[in-house]
């Protein structure tokens, strides 16, 4: 009879390789911890110093504001809050042109949408639309991602403006098509009458001009004999 054995002569259910928990130790802290969660004191149990996995992610979140460094953190404590852009982005352009752009860098010498804020040329506009709305370009030029907070007064004065607007909109005359239609023919009409009347002048002028010139020949025609 063979023996149950792999390659490396080891028994085939042998398992003893894979890593393995104390099941008893977790469900243990687990309880501890939802008490705690329930109680409202998280500080209270004994098992949080005792545990590897609490301490260790305290330490890691420690660690990380303690490396950032000052100067960082006031700038963008300092920064102003998000605005909208007061015109339109043109993304066509510029489309099939060229454009000498005064940088030494590589990244503005290559095909694309190039961003003279952060010196970078974008391939596509679905990417460059992102960059512009991006973090970093907003840091670049003073701004976070927050937004600002409007009061009252600025929900009043906003509500005042789109009434005004209506108002405005609801007082200009509608627009008549007949009345336009009229307007145009009465237009061409006068100005074919005016065009007439020129011609007609033209016309007299040269008549007048041509009795003169015959009357001219023939006092020279009498004085020559």
């Amino acid at each position: 009879m063979s023996e149950n054995k792999g390659y490396y002569k080891t028994d085939k259910n042998e398992t003893s390789f894979r890593r393995t928990w104390d099941k008893e130790e977790y469900e243990k802290r687990a309880r501890e911890r939802s008490r705690r969660l329930k109680t409202g004191d998280e500080d209270s149990g004994s098992n949080s110093d005792n545990d590897p996995a609490s301490s260790n992610s305290k330490k890691r979140r420690s660690k990380g504001k303690d490396d950032q460094p000052d100067a960082e953190k006031k700038v963008k404590k300092d920064l102003e809050t998000l605005k909208s852009r007061e015109e339109r982005v043109n993304l066509s352009g510029m489309l099939g042109k060229v454009q000498v752009v005064q940088s030494s860098s590589i990244a503005a010498k290559q095909p694309g949408y190039y961003c003279k804020t952060c010196d970078v040329t974008i391939k596509d506009s679905i990417s460059y639309l992102d960059h512009i709305n991006g973090k970093k370009h907003l840091e670049k030029l003073n701004m976070s991602l927050k937004t600002s907070r409007d009061s009252i007064s600025d929900v009043r004065a906003k509500l005042a403006a789109m009434k005004k607007k209506i108002s405005e909109k609801e007082a200009k005359p509608e627009y008549d098509f007949e009345a336009s239609i009229n307007n145009t023919k009465l237009e061409n009409e006068l100005k074919l009458a005016k065009k007439k009347k020129r011609q007609q002048e033209l016309k007299k002028l040269s008549s007048k001009n041509a009795q003169a010139e015959n009357a001219e020949q023939t006092e020279i025609s009498s004085i020559m004999g």
